[in-house]
Parts: structure tokens; C-alpha cells; sequence
């Protein structure tokens, strides 16, 4: 058996003779693997691309209790690539060996489609601190992010797994290639294509104009008077002050995955259709925010009610506990998962991804953030341009979520401001 690989500025074939059997880590069922020796080592800069083209949907979605976990291709002694399907999301993930003191790189999608090809790319310099991977051009982490440098050994082999993924067309470099350099070496077959369950990640961030659709002001704040926030309620250790005409946020919780962080909620119900803005400005890089939007109790009852179980700001309350909602993760960049690459909409209370989107970059500059709610169909925008559109069709992930309360969330890490928070009727 033989196996095509490219080298940088080569071609060359190597006879693989290597046939062997790699147990999943999840299902126990064995899955064949094939070991190729590439032409030079990688170590401390690589690069490695391979196509997948799944044979079937793979989905997140009710009924998908059991995670599916399935090999990709392991760089013996530095890391491997993998697909994971939860009832929650799918997933390509790479994780690092064990060894290797570095953040890894995910990305979490709705589903892969049938008999549709994605290109996968990894590069890395870790003496810069740089890592990066990218699906049919589309980056897993922002381009600009870097990290601690690391050391990392070298690895004279790949083994690439034979499943229902179908894994093909290795290349390998012991080299690292910028964003631009990335871009020149995917297919035009495969360049944004097959891009579907990535919905608004295709780079067409058009601008709309909502303003004819706008209706009568339903609630205002400009967020520039502690005294006007009675209609607002805090949960978790979240502290608030007003300065030059900003509402700032911020956390006095202990810093860590699952303590510190909050959710400053809304009082006041909101129509099954509306168009809620408001200004956002980052104060630090690190951290995670969310608006959570159509939320009641799971039980028809008022989030407010004391028969629901009390609420910390533990993000598990929020999405897996006694309230439903809606929420979108509009900025990402904790320091588990630094730069993630993609906006979420997700459906709570069980936690599924319906949908990605463009997130709101880091820096200094304040943005104007829109969502709009017609019923089923929910659109991001970001500075005018759209982020995320999705329709909810009221099966998938169960039934549409209508009228309910708005709030804002941050992670422990997050310092940030907003102000001039308004919420207006949607004409039909």
C-alpha cells in the first residue's frame, strides 16, 4: 500500500507497509491506521494538512447521548487531531501531548455533512508562540493570537487512521506557514466551500439595514446612572460602576473555570420578536462574553421564581440547570482556549450549538452590537454587518423559544463596558 505525500517543494511516494490497529478511545471498536514516515522531522515549526470527507451526518442534537470520539491523525510524542460528536456540538480538536505545556485548538460546529470534503490545516512555531488550524480556510483560532512559547520534541512519524472520516491527501513540513502562505496551499475546490453548518463564517459580513423594521422604543438605558439600574438584577460576584458615561463590569470571584463569573440580568420581559442594541468595549483582552435572550423557567414560570434553584453565576445553571433561553457568545478569548475563532448560538437548557458566527475582535475600539429576534429567525449584527443568521425550525433542537428576559454574562477573567442599551418593537 501506498501513500502520496507532499513535501515542501517536493513530491515524493512513500511505501507505507505499515498496516496496524488503533483502538478508539471511545467505543473500544478498533480502527485501522496507517503509519507514514515523512521526508523531514517535526519539531519545533511543522506543518500538516489532510482531507476528511465524513460518510455519513454527523450531528449534535437530541439522541446523541453517547460521545462519539473519532481518531484523525497522531503526531506520535506532540499531538493528534480528532472529532468528537455530543449531544451538545461536533467538534475537531487538537490536543497536545501530554508533555507539551500549550493551549490546544477546537472547533465546534452543529454538524458535518455527508460525502462533502474539508481540508484540514495545522501549523506552528512554537518558539513564537504561534499555533494555528484552519477547515477549508477558515481559521480555528483568530490569526493574530500567540501564546507562551513552548518546547515540543520532534516526531518522525504520522499515523493516519482509516474510519468513517475517510482521511486523505497528507502533506507534511517541517516548516511554519503564515495566514497568507495557509491560503495559497488550500484547493480552490475546497476554499470556503462546503461551508453550510459554518452559516455567516464564509467572510460575506454584509451590512443590513434594520432600521425600517425598527418600532417603538419598548425599554432604555443608558447605562450612566447607578441610581437607573433598579430594573437590572446581579447573580455571581459581578461589581458594576459607572464611568465617563460607561457602565463597567467586572468580577471579584476567584479566578477559575467554573467560580467568578456572572450574569447581570434584565428585570423586564421582552416580546417574541424585538431589536435589542447596545455599546460594547473590551477593557482587557482575556475573558468571555454573552447576551442570553427569550429566557423563562424551564416549568412556564418567571426566571425570578423562587421555585427555581438559586443561581451563582456558575455557567452550568444557566445552561444545563431550570431555565431555557437563547445565548449568544459574542467575544471569546479565555485563557484555556485563547483567540477561539467563532461566535455561538446556543440553545439552553440543553446546551446545543445551532450556529456559528463572526465574534467581535479584541482591542481598544467600541463596538455597536444588534441582535434581532423575529420569532424564529435570529440575527448578529457587529458594527452594522451581520454576524450570525439562523431560523430556528422548531425541531431540531425542540420547540422555538418566544418572549422572555434579556442578560448580559462575563467570565471571571472579563473586565468590559457597555452603555445605551435599548430594546425596541419588530415590524412584521
Amino acid at each position: 500500500m501506498k501513500n502520496l505525500i507532499k513535501l515542501t517543494g517536493t513530491v515524493t511516494c512513500i511505501a507505507c507497509g505499515i498496516m496496524a490497529y488503533a483502538k478508539s478511545s471511545t467505543s473500544n471498536a478498533s480502527q485501522k491506521s496507517r503509519v507514514i514516515t515523512p521526508a523531514q522531522q517535526l519539531g519545533t515549526t511543522g506543518y500538516i494538512s489532510f482531507t476528511i470527507t465524513p460518510d455519513k451526518l454527523f450531528s449534535n442534537g437530541p439522541g446523541r447521548d453517547k460521545k462519539l470520539v473519532i481518531n484523525l491523525l497522531n503526531l506520535p510524542g506532540i499531538g493528534r487531531s480528532r472529532f468528537y460528536q455530543t449531544k451538545y456540538e461536533c467538534r475537531i480538536f487538537w490536543s497536545w501531548s501530554k508533555k507539551i505545556k500549550t493551549p490546544p485548538v477546537r472547533y465546534s460546529f452543529p454538524s458535518l455533512l455527508p460525502d462533502k470534503t474539508y481540508f484540514i490545516q495545522y501549523t506552528w512555531d512554537a518558539d513564537k508562540g504561534i499555533f494555528n488550524g484552519y477547515i477549508n480556510g477558515i481559521p480555528q483560532r483568530r490569526e493574530s493570537t500567540t501564546v507562551t512559547p513552548w518546547k515540543i520534541p520532534t516526531s518522525t512519524k504520522v499515523i493516519v487512521y482509516q474510519n468513517a472520516m475517510h482521511v486523505s491527501q497528507v502533506e507534511t513540513s517541517a516548516k511554519y506557514f503564515s495566514p497568507q502562505q495557509i491560503k495559497q496551499k488550500i484547493p480552490k475546490e475546497y476554499y470556503k466551500k462546503n461551508l453550510a453548518i459554518f452559516t455567516t463564517l464564509d467572510g460575506k459580513n454584509k451590512k443590513i439595514d434594520y432600521t425600517a423594521r425598527t418600532g417603538s422604543l419598548l425599554y432604555q438605558n443608558k447605562f450612566n446612572d447607578t441610581t437607573q439600574l433598579k430594573d437590572w438584577v446581579m447573580e455571581g460576584p459581578g461589581v458594576i460602576k459607572v464611568k465617563n458615561d460607561w457602565l463597567e463590569m467586572s468580577s471579584t470571584g476567584r479566578k477559575g473555570k467554573l467560580h467568578g463569573h456572572f450574569v447581570y440580568w434584565c428585570k423586564k420581559d421582552f416580546p417574541d420578536s424585538f431589536i435589542a442594541e447596545w455599546e460594547f468595549q473590551t477593557i482587557n483582552s482575556d475573558g468571555l462574553c454573552i447576551v442570553f435572550f427569550a429566557a423563562n423557567g424551564a416549568n412556564g414560570k418567571d426566571i425570578f421564581d423562587p421555585e427555581l434553584a438559586p443561581r451563582n453565576g456558575n455557567f452550568t445553571y444557566y445552561t444545563k440547570g431550570d431555565i431555557i433561553s437563547y445565548h449568544i457568545s459574542y467575544y471569546a478569548n479565555t485563557p484555556g482556549l485563547p483567540g477561539r475563532g467563532t461566535l455561538n448560538l446556543r440553545k439552553n437548557n440543553n446546551f446545543y450549538l445551532a450556529a456559528n458566527g463572526k465574534l467581535v475582535t479584541p482591542g481598544p475600539e467600541p463596538h455597536k452590537l444588534i441582535l434581532i429576534k423575529d420569532r424564529n429567525h435570529i440575527q448578529f449584527l457587529i458594527d452594522g454587518k451581520i454576524s450570525l443568521d439562523y431560523y430556528d425550525d422548531g425541531k431540531r433542537y425542540g420547540k422555538v423559544y418566544s418572549s422572555g428576559k434579556i442578560g448580559l454574562r462575563q467570565m471571571v477573567w472579563m473586565q468590559a463596558r457597555y452603555k445605551n442599551f435599548k430594546v425596541y418593537e419588530l415590524k412584521k
